[in-house]
């Protein structure tokens, strides 16, 4: 499956004034571009699974298919880009009577964990050099969402850490 994502971003620059090359990098950064990205990306595999899955969203004939639109979801899961806002597609397969996220089947989240298998690998790795409260310190200067101290040791004795 091969997913291609356009992003349009918008940088404004004042009048005539001169900025550094350092203030444009602080400005596109400050977009959260990688957040962006991945959220687009994981939207567009779930537009392509809920076709594959339903066909088109006004299509006829689709109330007669096995599988149904069901609503969607809000997910919020952290990573080491950021808190992701997606919305995701549910399916009712009307043989099996159940109802399921299609987008599963080729993006795997960590339960319904809300720091994914990332986050928890960074943290639980920072916890093995220093204490559970300087890990946090130290994750939050890379990572704006870092887990709290708690949850890097519960994270270390789920066996995350590698």
């Amino acid at each position: 499956m091969d997913i291609t994502v356009s992003l349009q971003i918008k940088i404004t620059f004042d009048g005539n004034k001169k900025v550094s090359v350092g203030n444009v990098a602080t400005a596109v950064k400050g977009l959260g571009l990688e957040q962006k990205v991945t959220e687009a990306v994981i939207e567009r595999v779930d537009e392509e699974l809920i076709e594959k899955y339903c066909g088109g969203k006004y299509a006829r004939g689709n109330s007669k298919k096995r599988y149904q639109r069901a609503g969607s979801v809000e997910r919020h899961p952290v990573t080491s880009v950021g808190k992701l806002n997606l919305r995701l597609h549910r399916v009712r397969d009307k043989e099996e009577e159940k109802i399921f996220l299609p987008v599963e089947d080729r993006v795997e989240f960590d339960g319904k964990k809300v720091y994914q298998e990332d986050i928890s690998m960074i943290s639980a790795e920072l916890a093995t050099r220093l204490t559970y409260r300087d890990a946090v310190k130290e994750g939050k200067q890379f990572i704006k969402d870092f887990p709290s101290a708690c949850t890097i040791n519960r994270r270390v004795i789920d066996g995350v850490h590698p």
